[in-house]
């Protein structure tokens, strides 16, 4: 019998397209898929056992959608943050961050290799960048009448989902003219919600969110390395 229903070719067999969609890395990195490795017995497996009940929890925490979730799931990871003091901040900044921390460290003394296979053996630093909700959520949870916080509103889907919209407007061209972008943004903005967004994109079914043309607050800039 199949254990793994699931996992499907686009799992396995990853094209460009296909890196983006978290749902994917989701079921790949799931309590589901540990459980099934543990039950092989083999040994060698037991740091990827490892990671993946790692992520599986990371992705739970990172993705609290409603206030009675956890309780239908039966998953406390799954429930709102109430408290500055919840056991949740503990296990991010030390245990899973401090685990990521000393993946890197050792994959930055493995002797015999370059540095860009040094960087390619850990994750990415822009994905530690998701940590930064666990400060977040605290500073809120201290304001006045901010009884829960929902971590899965800390995404950056609503921006996905319009550049979605901007790639299908586009066709086969994909690079697109300042004129043809700012053209596309008009008939777009016309549409309104009529336009959904893209079917199969990397961006899970989510409620459209406007977005304000009016704001002219200028992006973040990354800091110069010195």
């Amino acid at each position: 019998m199949r254990k793994l229903i699931k996992l499907k070719t686009d799992h396995v067999h990853l094209t460009p397209s296909l890196r983006m969609r978290v749902n994917l890395a989701a079921q790949v990195l799931s309590n589901t898929m540990s459980c099934t490795l543990a039950s092989q017995g083999r040994h060698d497996t037991e740091g990827t056992r490892k990671l993946i009940g790692m992520m599986d929890r990371f992705f739970d925490c990172l993705n609290v959608k409603s206030a009675r979730q956890g309780d239908r799931t039966r998953k406390d990871d799954l429930k709102p943050y109430r408290d500055v003091e919840d056991a949740r901040f503990t296990w991010l900044e030390k245990e899973f961050l401090g685990y990521l921390h000393r993946w890197e460290q050792q994959a930055q003394q493995t002797p015999g290799v370059t540095k860009d296979v040094k960087n390619r053996m850990c994750l990415s630093k822009q994905t530690l960048v998701g940590l930064r909700m666990t400060e977040l959520t605290k500073t809120l949870l201290q304001e006045e009448g901010v009884t829960y916080v929902l971590s899965d509103k800390f995404n950056q889907d609503p921006l996905e989902q319009h550049f979605s919209k901007q790639r299908r407007r586009c066709g086969a061209n994909e690079n697109p003219t300042v004129m043809e972008y700012g053209r596309n943004e008009v008939n777009l903005h016309v549409m309104g919600e009529m336009l959904r967004a893209v079917r199969g994109g990397n961006v899970g079914g989510r409620a459209q969110v406007p977005i304000d043309y009016n704001n002219d607050t200028p992006l973040a800039k990354r800091p110069r390395n010195r």
